[in-house]
């Protein structure tokens, strides 16, 4: 619990949370981004060999929603470590904030694009929210936890 780092082992414990966090983002996006390389490179092959030479044009859009997860994956450590911080509700604003901009996308993007509007709205939404999930976890830890007052009371109040 993000509180009991504050509490007990102060900024070096923080600073090893915040390290940790990035470890497994850096971790799971590098891994995922690989993944992206190989299916620009091989999507339409991979179609053609997993379901068919009917699918094999498919890639394009293979391609664009693989990019989208691999954004979402450079930032999947960040729920849990908001969740720890007691910012649920930070969380909440930003999916919300993250859907509106899913839709909006995909109202512009599939009038234009077709098909491809779809993997481009699930684009627009994993930037917006890795961009701010990333700022709220900056900002908790540069400001608390907004339950580490109230916490930091009991816990000195019952020592």
């Amino acid at each position: 619990c993000f509180i009991l780092l504050i509490l007990g082992g102060g900024g070096a414990e923080v600073a090893r949370f915040r390290r940790t966090v990035m470890q497994i983002n850096l971790a799971t996006g590098a891994l995922a981004a690989g993944v992206t390389v190989v299916m620009a490179w091989y999507a339409e092959p991979l179609i053609r060999l997993t379901v068919g030479e009917g699918f094999a044009a498919a890639g394009g859009l293979l391609v664009l929603q693989t990019l989208g997860v691999t954004l979402f994956l450079f930032g999947v450590a960040l729920r849990p470590a908001l969740f720890s911080m007691g910012l649920q509700m930070r969380f909440l604003q930003i999916v919300t904030l993250s859907t509106a901009c899913f839709y909006g996308t995909l109202l512009l993007a599939v009038p234009w694009f077709g098909v491809y509007g779809a993997p481009l709205a699930h684009i627009a939404y994993n930037v917006v929210w890795l961009i701010a999930m990333q700022a709220a976890l900056l900002q908790g830890v540069r400001e608390g936890a907004p339950s580490g007052q109230a916490a930091a009371g009991e816990a000195t109040s019952s020592s």
